[in-house]
């Protein structure tokens, strides 16, 4: 899906053979401006909806965007990573489709300053 006005507004979901879904939503950018078109628990859900039974695992790849700041927010006051991710948007979302363990594959920084951040929610 995409966002005419704008193509960096966009929510693509891939799905691997091993059943792991890979989602990419943008529908903010960087200085706030947001898609009048996309909306990402909408997108979201949708991708979920397009797979069904599919989808074993939603990985998340982290490097910019609300999820990488209140990871870092969060993992900045103390709390551990997996509690963190769970508590992003993505992880919101993945814990509402009832994928709610937690998996950090990596980390790169320090907590409270982390760069990119790859994890797995699964049931």
């Amino acid at each position: 899906m995409s966002d005419s006005s704008n193509p960096r507004f966009q929510a693509t979901g891939s799905l691997s053979a091993d059943g792991t879904l890979t989602v990419t939503i943008r529908t903010v950018l960087e200085n706030g401006v947001r898609s009048t078109v996309l909306r990402g628990a909408e997108a979201f859900q949708g991708i979920l909806r397009h797979f069904g039974s599919a989808v074993r695992t939603i990985r998340g790849s982290w490097s910019y965007g609300n999820n990488l700041a209140r990871f870092n927010e969060l993992t900045a006051g103390g709390m551990s990573s997996e509690a963190a991710a769970a508590q992003t948007w993505t992880g919101q979302q993945a814990a509402a489709a009832g994928f709610t363990r937690v998996t950090i594959g990596s980390l790169e920084g320090t907590a409270g300053h982390y760069t990119n951040v790859q994890v797995t929610f699964s049931r």
